[in-house]
């Protein structure tokens, strides 16, 4: 493995932000395709950190830009499950990435959909909110059924905290 990585070190391939320089990395990852299981995307744009006279610097613009990069890509992939869960399994617990069947052993209430009422409201992914609410509403948990007092609390009854 040392000798790998003295390998990608001598041909200009680093792994990790301690070998390089931000301005190294930023180029070096300006010139890698962003791809993905959905589709491949173009970069956004730098976003700029504070003038240098200000206090930022030409590495803080380049932090930045990394971690809008990572920011679009995390965003991606949330779309990506969501559209797995949307497509399969919407309305049951959970869907089985390997098979997209569904999975109902949290109480068949949709599980997945209220844990996720957060993260589509942060991930500003509003229209894909409004469905899953209304779903929430439309909930009765008027059912007898082995219930986990920990994941109902943390899962459903957390999902509905978090998106309040």
């Amino acid at each position: 493995q040392q000798q790998q990585q003295q390998q990608q070190q001598q041909q200009g391939q680093f792994t990790s932000y301690q070998q390089q320089s931000y301005e190294q990395y930023y180029q070096q990852y300006l010139q890698q395709p962003i791809t993905t299981t959905t589709s491949t995307k173009s970069k956004p744009g730098p976003v700029k950190g504070p003038p240098a006279a200000t206090g930022g610097s030409a590495a803080s613009d380049v932090f930045l830009d990394v971690n809008e990069q990572r920011l679009h890509l995390v965003k991606e992939a949330m779309e990506h499950a969501w559209g797995g869960y949307v497509t399969h399994a919407f309305g049951h617990d959970e869907v089985r990435p390997t098979t997209n069947e569904t999975n109902d052993s949290w109480g068949g209430f949709g599980v997945t959909l209220f844990d996720s009422l957060d993260t589509l409201l942060i991930m500003g992914l509003d229209e894909e909110y409004e469905r899953a609410l209304e779903h929430v509403a439309a909930t009765d948990f008027d059912k007898d059924y082995g219930a986990s007092f920990f994941e109902t609390a943390i899962r459903y009854l957390g999902g509905m905290l978090g998106a309040y």
